[in-house]
């Protein structure tokens, strides 16, 4: 039968018109579905699109409800799915990521401010972090490192003893060729981590013996 067909009837049989703009158009404009005529969508995927659009606009209440329905069914696949898209475009979501900070920099310094107030440690975490690999520092921890090291020390500042304001402190600081590893750190007070500054935790506590005699 389609051998029997010449040019124009058979390209006429490949192309539909969209009942939305009423273009006729091409097969591939449209989406595929069994339940329409031709075994496509009866409009094209720029009309759906289109449509799509607007009613997401007109019903954000409902939008976010289904969203957040569907998140909670499904949530380890939607994670999962998040990491390998991150994995596979690190450098596209790196750069999406730095346009969005630039169009929207006091949006971004607060949303990170208020991130920050309200996960202190973790904000911590991620400076000491960042400190690391900006000294090219060997060796990597965890909170659970970092909690095991405070329970070694009695959750106590290794200096003067002070149960108040606790910090990670590096005993041989980054800058003078310290690692990050869970043997390097250890708790100590806010006052003596900023005094201690670049000094090693042999010569700070020398320093103090001697301020103190």
């Amino acid at each position: 039968m389609i051998e029997q067909l010449d040019k124009n009837e058979l390209l006429a049989m490949l192309h539909k018109r969209c009942t939305k703009c009423g273009v006729v158009k091409y097969f591939g404009e449209f989406k595929k579905r069994s339940d329409c005529a031709g075994g496509v969508n009866s409009r094209c995927k720029a009309c759906e699109a289109e449509s799509n659009r607007k009613w997401c606009k007109e019903n954000r209440e409902k939008r976010a409800e289904h969203s957040r329905k569907y998140y909670e069914k499904n949530r380890g696949n939607v994670l999962e799915s998040h990491r390998k898209y991150r994995e596979e475009n690190s450098e596209k979501v790196a750069e999406s990521k730095r346009k969005y900070r630039e169009k929207n920099k006091e949006r971004a310094a607060e949303l990170q401010r208020k991130w920050c107030e309200e996960n202190p440690e973790k904000s911590a975490e991620r400076g000491r972090r960042r400190r690391a690999r900006k000294a090219n520092a060997n060796g990597t921890h965890t909170a659970e490192h970092i909690k095991a090291r405070f329970d070694y020390y009695g959750n106590k500042c290794i200096y003067c003893g002070s149960e108040e304001n606790l910090e990670v402190e590096h005993r041989i600081p980054l800058s003078r060729g310290g690692s990050d590893w869970p043997a390097n750190l250890a708790p100590a007070c806010r006052p003596c981590n900023r005094s201690k500054s670049t000094k090693t935790e042999a010569e700070f506590k020398k320093f103090l013996e001697e301020r103190n005699e």
